[in-house]
């Protein structure tokens, strides 16, 4: 991201307050990108689709054979077609290949998943090699039944155009729309366009985890934690030996790293030598089968390599994603007191942009965002948008309304790695601390907070202009923690 020039006003006070800043955002780069087309077009009671089932009850014909005929046929070129008002009903996941479904814009059919057991989502992971290219259109997916979990979580994208709605009953746990955000079945997917509504989701709302662009136009309701989570993880380890390292070049086989790839360093076993856990350190491309390290993308881009030689014992990395290039073009936000299962003491973040899985983030944008979260909590507190363990990161285009904490800016702690295997990945020294830096929140429209509108634990965060009203006399427009 673009480094810029900013005028700090530092305050700490009471409300209303307005901070000037002559600051404008970016233009936002030309975004429009047509949505996979099929080859043919066929409707879904043509493979034995019936739409009569009852979300309420589960009662109704059960269409897993039929989606599973739909999944053929995307294969082929096809897409489906579904009948506006009906409603779907399927006990078995639907996982995603080369998808092209598309409803009824005005009388948007329901396709809803009434499972018995744990773990299944309505549309699952693509079980293909390749990237596919999936568009859907039009359709309400509801979470309903005994186990109302996630929606869809799917990953190896190529192509990615939404414009659906996401439902499920108040109180559900789950989440709705997942881009390649969990271990280990995720695999990178670039080029996401995701236009959503989406009510009483729980775990999250639109997370990403190993992105590569991506366009968010969201409408929550009754949504909470993570409604928009930026949060890439890692997936599998690289492990590095001495006896590997010749001339600041270390021998691997099997590479299939690319040049730049990031690669969080975890330490290792009588390791000594000059790298840090917890930061993460930049892939050279060798050859087929080594590679040299760089303390950052541009130096790995120029081939700068760091001096390895100094390396003694055995060195563990985890293989870091990253989520790139991504605007939230428009989210609107509203959280009015909608039941929570017991799981969840408080939202943690109606937005959440955290380096806590070890993942990278870069260029991230927001647009046009409003967040209003009326509710408070016996412990904890609400909080409109959560930053934590990140670096050079821009946030402006914010409006907030409510919420105990309207932006917190943090540090953080890994946690929540695993190899390959399934297998957590620690570092030798315990969870590593993540200090945010450089993170800057310019302009924003904050509005009856009821403790702070920014806080800042540590000193990674600055404020720049912005406008600043609470009803309650001690509430702080800019509170400094540690942290």
């Amino acid at each position: 991201m673009r480094r810029r020039k900013f005028l700090y006003f530092p305050f700490l006070g009471y409300c209303s307050l307005v901070i000037p800043n002559k600051l404008r955002g970016t233009e936002l780069p030309n975004s429009t990108m047509p949505p996979p087309q099929p080859d043919r077009l066929t409707e879904f009671e043509e493979i034995g689709g019936v739409g009569d089932g009852d979300p309420n009850t589960g009662k109704g014909t059960d269409n897993a054979t039929a989606f599973q005929r739909a999944e053929r046929l995307a294969q082929q070129g096809y897409g489906i077609k579904f009948k506006a008002g009906a409603r779907y009903k399927t006990t078995k996941q639907i996982n995603v290949h080369n998808m092209y479904w598309i409803g009824d814009e005005v009388s948007r059919p329901i396709i809803f998943g009434w499972f018995s057991q744990r773990g299944q989502k309505l549309i699952g992971r693509s079980r293909t090699n390749d990237p596919s290219s999936v568009c859907i259109k039009d359709i309400v997916f509801h979470r309903c039944g005994p186990f109302a979990e996630h929606g869809i979580v799917i990953d190896n994208i190529k192509e990615l155009y939404f414009d659906i709605s996401v439902t499920s009953d108040p109180g559900s746990q789950g989440g709705a729309i997942g881009i390649s955000s969990f271990f280990p079945e995720n695999r990178h997917s670039r080029n996401c366009i995701i236009k959503a509504k989406i009510d009483n989701s729980g775990d999250f709302g639109v997370q990403l985890g190993s992105v590569s662009g991506a366009i968010i136009d969201l409408v929550a309701t009754d949504c909470y934690r993570e409604v928009i989570g930026i949060e890439p993880i890692v997936f599998g380890s690289v492990r590095l030996d001495r006896s590997n390292i010749a001339d600041n070049v270390t021998l691997l086989s099997d590479v299939d790293l690319m040049n730049g790839d990031p690669l969080l360093y975890c330490n290792g076993a009588g390791a000594r030598g000059p790298l840090i856990p917890g930061q993460h350190y930049f892939v050279i491309k060798k050859n087929g089968q080594s590679i040299s390290l760089a303390d950052s993308r541009v130096s790995a881009v120029k081939g700068y390599s760091l001096r390895l030689g100094d390396l003694n014992g055995l060195h563990n990395f985890a293989r870091s994603a990253v989520v790139e290039d991504v605007v939230v073009r428009h989210a609107n936000i509203v959280d009015s007191h909608s039941q929570k299962p017991t799981l969840y003491a408080n939202t943690m973040g109606y937005v959440v942009i955290t380096g806590n899985s070890g993942g990278l983030i870069k260029n991230i944008k927001f647009r046009d965002v409003y967040i209003e979260g009326n509710q408070s909590f016996p412990k904890g507190r609400s909080v409109g948008v959560f930053i934590q363990g990140v670096t050079n990161l821009m946030v402006e285009g914010i409006k907030i309304r409510g919420c105990d904490n309207a932006i917190v800016v943090s540090n953080g702690w890994l946690n929540g790695m695993f190899d390959e295997d399934g297998f957590p990945i620690h570092l030798e020294t315990g969870y590593s601390k993540l200090l945010s830096a450089d993170v800057a929140i310019v302009n924003p429209d904050l509005i009856d907070f009821r403790n702070s509108g920014i806080t800042f634990r540590g000193k990674g965060g600055t404020l720049h202009g912005g406008k600043f009203s609470s009803r309650v006399k001690a509430a702080k427009v800019l509170s400094n923690e540690l942290g």
